[in-house]
């Protein structure tokens, strides 16, 4: 009996053990979540006021302010296109003078945009 007696206290103390480790890891699981809640509401309210703003300025039908939006997308556009033709021109070891000749294209078009906008 005492020999049982000892097995049984040995898994109740095994038990206890591993009860007390999982209250710690869903402890710390419950922190983890609470800190990542804050996160995502703080995100939210960014982006939702963000979105009123967008809201306002879209409400307006100002013509300038849609110029300005386009010609902002084509210029992000333009820099990532000669990023990208650079490291082109890099790999295929042209001269920086190509490179300038691109840029001076380039530069010609948004010339004529802007005399059509």
């Amino acid at each position: 009996n005492d020999q049982l007696l000892n097995n049984l206290q040995g898994k109740v103390a095994a038990l206890k053990s591993l009860t007390i480790d999982i209250g710690n890891e869903v402890k710390e699981q419950n922190k983890y979540l609470n800190g990542m809640d804050n996160d995502f509401d703080f995100g939210e309210g960014l982006l939702g006021s963000t979105m009123k703003r967008l809201q306002v300025m879209a409400g307006k039908s100002n013509k300038r302010f849609t110029l300005y939006l386009v010609v902002f997308c084509f210029g992000v556009f333009s820099a990532d296109l000669l990023y990208y033709k650079m490291e082109i021109m890099v790999l295929a070891n042209r001269s920086f003078i190509d490179y300038v000749l691109f840029c001076m294209n380039v530069a010609g078009n948004l010339k004529i945009i802007e005399k059509y906008a």
